[in-house]
């Protein structure tokens, strides 16, 4: 395969995991809204403990098995494509037992985020508990408040969002520490091509068509304007193999 049937590849494995993730994610949300609306209504006069309770829900939902089995298995399923894509690129490598510690601690890393999400939408729910707990509203007004409430949270609105990002960031991270310490690279930019649909951002970069230094690519890899939802790679490749392939050298200019 040419390099980018290989990204085609990687972005097809990606979307597979994420669309696994993400009907998923649509079963965890309904199964947490029907507990929350009846742990709220059940909770409505004392409510200080919300936030404990819903974190019992987060686990009884499925919420933290399912980010977990997201975390531990689909990251997994494009090293061969990562790596296939660096020997490819001239830089001919291999995972080691130092790799496998670098893995689970960039793991640890998005677990915590989502655990974080987790734990913000508890504490925004007790409030508005208890809020509700002194007005005059009945059970089912509540009820219905309380699911609305949840449905607002930053778990709910951007899990999705959170799980996209998470995996597009994981591989790239992954690629990065592979060549941590090697001289002389140079990077270019890959991914879905600009008859997709892309931000106008990524389009600018690639229909440059250059190469980087380890500055400049260092510049576009933290580039605000992609850090959400970005399918594309800052790929570190050897600067033989980027002028074989048309690259010119260039600036970060986007």
């Amino acid at each position: 395969m040419n390099a980018d049937e290989i990204i085609a590849l990687l972005d097809r494995k990606t979307d597979y995991q994420l669309n696994l993730f993400n009907r998923e994610f649509d079963a965890v949300i309904k199964r947490l809204s029907d507990l929350v609306i009846l742990s709220a209504v059940n909770q409505i006069k004392d409510p200080i403990n919300f936030d404990v309770v819903f974190n019992g829900l987060l686990v009884e939902s499925g919420f933290y098995a399912l980010i977990n089995d997201f975390i531990d298995n689909s990251y997994d399923k494009t090293y061969d494509e990562i790596i296939e894509l660096l020997k490819l690129s001239g830089i001919d490598l291999t995972f080691d037992s130092t790799d496998l510690e670098t893995i689970r601690q960039l793991k640890l890393f998005d677990l915590e985020t989502f655990t974080n999400i987790g734990t913000q939408a508890g504490s925004q729910l007790k409030k508005d508990l208890f809020k509700y707990s002194l007005s005059n509203l009945s059970n089912a007004e509540i009820a219905d408040n309380i699911r609305l409430a949840l449905i607002d949270t930053p778990l709910a609105k951007y899990a999705k969002t959170y799980a996209e990002t998470s995996i597009n960031n994981f591989q790239q991270q992954v690629i990065d520490s592979k060549v941590e310490g090697i001289e002389g690279l140079v990077y270019i930019y890959r991914g879905p091509t600009p008859d997709k649909k892309i931000r106008d951002f990524c389009k600018c970069v690639i229909n440059q068509n250059k190469y980087y230094d380890k500055s400049d690519g260092i510049k576009l890899k933290n580039d605000k304007r992609r850090k959400w939802n970005c399918r594309h790679k800052v790929i570190p490749i050897t600067e033989t193999f980027a002028i074989s392939e048309g690259y010119e050298k260039g600036k970060f200019t986007c």
